[in-house]
């Protein structure tokens, strides 16, 4: 299991939660599972152990990745930074 929260990255306003970001996870096989960050910016998705790639993507947002073996559930917070006009 791999959970976390998804935040605006961090500004002068703070830290604000980021709702309905979509969590992409993809296996060593290829396999993707996703999910998508509650109203407090939550997030759970199921890992089996080894590699992953694990994405956070909202529209208005750059995209951030995150790769890294699942051995036990782990904890993965993103920070997105708004798109610049």
């Amino acid at each position: 299991m791999i959970s976390g929260y998804v935040y605006r990255e961090v500004s002068s306003a703070g830290e604000p939660p980021i709702e309905d970001a979509v969590i992409t996870l993809r296996d060593a096989e290829g396999g993707e599972t996703t999910a998508t960050s509650d109203r407090r910016g939550y997030y759970r998705i199921n890992a089996t152990q080894g590699e992953v790639v694990v994405t956070a993507t909202k529209d208005g947002y750059n995209p951030r990745e995150s790769r890294f073996d699942v051995t036990d559930s782990t904890v993965l917070n993103f920070g997105l930074a708004p798109l610049l006009p």
